[in-house]
């Protein structure tokens, strides 16, 4: 737990050489520390703000309703982490590939909310502003690589931060502020307390480590939905 607090403060961690076993085991135990942290925490909050908790079933789950069961699953345990971790954490090492693969998921994950929120806007005229937003991205990148590579680097610490609140941020839509502002509040600090133990994660053991990390995750929170589900 000391690597993780000292990277929040900069310090990025020393890569890993110990067995792929070695490398689950530590991050899982560090993993449900973290949680453990959080838990405490939110348990502090919720007594000390008199904060009543909602609905567990996650509005990601009830917005795929369209979706069979199976497929919700796959969507929220497996596909939606790795876009994630593709999009949030592959560019903590700063490449041209990994820049572009990142900002391409972006402008695929931002049509979605822009579809929904932006009204009486064709879907033709959206996608032509999503790919040029993505094709002047790709193209900054190309020519100014080795800018944006000497402004991270001199200050990575931003750099880590920014990724991690976007990420928490992009999961605003998941929790129903106006019905609950506490328990929303709460849960999207566990997006970001997370955030940033997925992206020391990847620092020190590899990106597939925070993937599965992360798959496991989302499939430990979705468990009471899954197994309210399976017993109906």
């Amino acid at each position: 737990m000391k690597d993780f607090f000292s990277f929040m403060f900069g310090e990025i961690p020393i890569s890993s050489s110990l067995s792929i076993y070695q490398n689950i085991i530590i991050s899982l135990a560090g993993y449900f520390k973290v949680l453990f942290i959080y838990i405490i925490f939110a348990a502090i909050l919720m007594f000390v703000f008199k904060i009543e908790t909602s609905d567990s079933t996650p509005i990601a789950m009830k917005r795929m309703e369209n979706l069979n069961f199976y497929m919700r699953i796959i969507v929220i345990c497996m596909l939606g982490p790795i876009i994630e971790e593709l999009i949030f954490r592959l560019p903590l090492y700063v490449t041209k590939i990994n820049l572009w693969i990142a900002l391409s998921l972006f402008c695929v994950v931002l049509f979605g909310p822009l579809k929904k929120n932006i009204q009486g806007v064709e879907i033709g005229y959206m996608i032509v502003g999503v790919t040029a937003f993505a094709i002047a991205g790709w193209l900054f990148v190309y020519y100014k690589y080795e800018f944006i590579s000497e402004s991270i680097k001199n200050n990575y610490l931003l750099w880590m931060h920014f990724l991690t609140i976007v990420f928490c941020l992009a999961h605003f839509g998941n929790h129903n502020f106006s019905k609950n502002m506490g328990t929303s509040v709460i849960i999207m600090f566990m997006a970001l307390w997370l955030g940033y133990y997925f992206s020391f994660i990847r620092l020190k053991f590899g990106l597939g480590y925070s993937i599965l990390l992360h798959c496991f995750h989302n499939t430990l929170v979705s468990l009471p939905f899954i197994i309210k589900t399976l017993i109906k």
